[in-house]
């Protein structure tokens, strides 16, 4: 039997991984489709819990094509990476010096009546993980120093799981800001 034409098989992380990142594009579409209709189904599926804002949900559409770009071994498909790290980055930007690149609402108006510090904003810590999390898929679209890129992305995951996962938990403990 001629090698080449065997396939690996997909492994579980992998799949995985796939499942995650088609999960991530299709909240990124329905929250893109929600704010672009005004449908607040979309928008918040459960009540009394913030929507999502546009350009953190077009960051959650971004990470998920990247991931299953370098899934399929699409070319070039880590540049979108740096569309996620840039647009968080400048989000951080304007978080730190207290600037207004007027990013927040380029495409949708925010009419939310939730606190927010700028009308659709989305918070410092979502732009951190963003940034990071679009930095580490970049790094590993060019495949270099795998070692230490594994380290990185293993502490960068953990990061991001733990902000999501106590966002959760502060969200069904109806925790609100003092």
């Amino acid at each position: 039997m001629d090698s080449s034409s065997i396939t690996p098989k997909a492994t579980w992380w992998g799949r995985i991984s796939t499942i995650l990142a088609w999960v991530l594009v299709a909240i990124g579409i329905a929250t893109i489709l929600g704010w672009l209709t005004g449908s607040s189904l979309l928008l918040q599926p459960l009540a009394g819990i913030a929507p999502i804002k546009f350009n953190g949900a077009v960051s959650l559409f971004l990470v998920g094509l990247t991931i299953l770009g370098l899934e399929y071994q699409i070319k070039h498909t880590g540049w979108l990476a740096l569309i996620i790290a840039g647009l968080n980055l400048a989000t951080l930007g304007q978080h730190l010096f207290q600037i207004d690149l007027h990013i927040d609402e380029l495409i949708i108006h925010d009419p939310s009546v939730i606190e927010t510090m700028r009308p659709g904003r989305v918070s410092s810590v979502s732009a951190l993980i963003f940034f990071l999390i679009g930095m580490s898929l970049f790094w590993k679209a060019q495949g270099t120093k795998p070692r230490f890129r594994l380290l990185t992305e293993a502490i960068i995951g953990s990061v991001a799981g733990s902000a999501g996962f106590s966002t959760l938990v502060g969200y069904i403990a109806e925790l609100r800001r003092q």
